[in-house]
């Protein structure tokens, strides 16, 4: 059974940023079922039609599954993560992150480090996607017939757009990780 002292403490505290409005940005990690498909749960402040909510991310290996909840559907949610799903938590305010830690045995550990430097918080529902290959005066992607003369992806491109991007991300990622193995 989980130290509930622990898990009360770290739910009134994020409720508390969140009524505050100074809340950045939750995580829920560390599988208690190893063969459970969700591995990490991400969350992040949003405004839907004038409503402050909360995008939460359900990630597995293969997909992402996005749903927003409001302030006390979010707070409830991640404490019935905590005892039934995953063994650590983390949220970030413009001052503190909050760190929960929930042992196999069920005993926990609640820290917080204060920031010192503070950002501000975004609350911008559509976030723009970093581009690795940019459609913006890319002569390549004009030639291709990705883009329209004005540089403006087709609509009937948008996949091979992301496609590319993709490998690119890919082939970035694997030569980020080579020149790490040769110490360069």
């Amino acid at each position: 059974m989980t130290n509930s002292k622990n898990l009360v403490e770290f739910q009134r505290l994020l409720s508390k940023s969140l009524t505050k409005g100074n809340f950045k940005s939750a995580r829920l990690y560390s599988k208690r079922d190893k063969v459970a498909e969700v591995k990490q749960i991400l969350g992040r402040p949003i405004m839907i039609k004038e409503a402050y909510h909360i995008s939460l991310i359900s990630r597995t290996d293969t997909q992402d599954t996005t749903k927003n909840y409001t302030p006390d559907e979010f707070v409830d949610l991640v404490g019935q993560q905590l005892v039934s799903a995953f063994f650590i938590a983390e949220f970030s305010t413009d001052q503190y992150n909050y760190f929960l830690t929930i042992y196999p045995n069920g005993k926990s550990k609640l820290r917080h480090k204060v920031i010192e430097e503070k950002q501000a918080i975004s609350l911008d529902h559509n976030k723009e996607k970093e581009r690795y290959i940019k459609a913006e005066e890319n002569e390549y992607l004009k030639l291709l017939d990705i883009t329209t003369s004005n540089y403006l992806v087709k609509n009937k491109a948008q996949d091979k757009f992301k496609q590319i991007n993709k490998y690119i991300e890919i082939i970035h990622d694997i030569l980020k990780r080579k020149d790490l193995e040769d110490g360069a």
